[in-house]
């Protein structure tokens, strides 16, 4: 059954002919069937396109909820990468340092051999002057 609602009375089907006074007007309002069909036809197309409305919102939430997580992965294997990037960078670092401090004990370590040559030809540059 169809019932229209208009300024708090409630008008319905067998009362099509009857007037229905607005309240603190004099303005009738008289109903026909052609006015009640074209206006359930009008209600049927609000309620058609706020369903599809919905269908819509629905469909752009989860487009939206699809594209963060792809954002958040996306995101995510950026980090992953700077995080072996940072991994590769130090690792080099680290990889110089050491190379530099080998080279710098290798030299400390001939110079000590060198020295310690020149403390050996001294000394039997001693002993020869003392047996002379």
């Amino acid at each position: 059954m169809i019932y229209i609602i208009w300024d708090c009375f409630i008008i319905q089907p067998h009362f099509l002919l009857q007037a229905v006074y607005i309240s603190g007007g004099a303005i009738n309002f008289f109903m026909n069937t052609e006015s009640i069909k074209r206006l359930a036809e009008e209600v049927k197309k609000a309620q058609d396109l706020i369903q599809e409305a919905r269908k819509e919102k629905d469909q752009l939430e989860q487009k939206t909820i699809e594209r963060a997580k792809e954002y958040e992965e996306e995101l995510l294997k950026k980090k992953v990468e700077d995080v072996k990037k940072y991994f590769k960078s130090t690792n080099e670092d680290l990889a110089r340092i050491e190379e530099s401090i080998i080279q710098e004990v290798k030299e400390t370590i001939d110079d000590i051999r060198s020295k310690d040559k020149l403390c050996e030809d001294i000394m039997e540059e001693i002993v020869k002057t003392v047996i002379s």
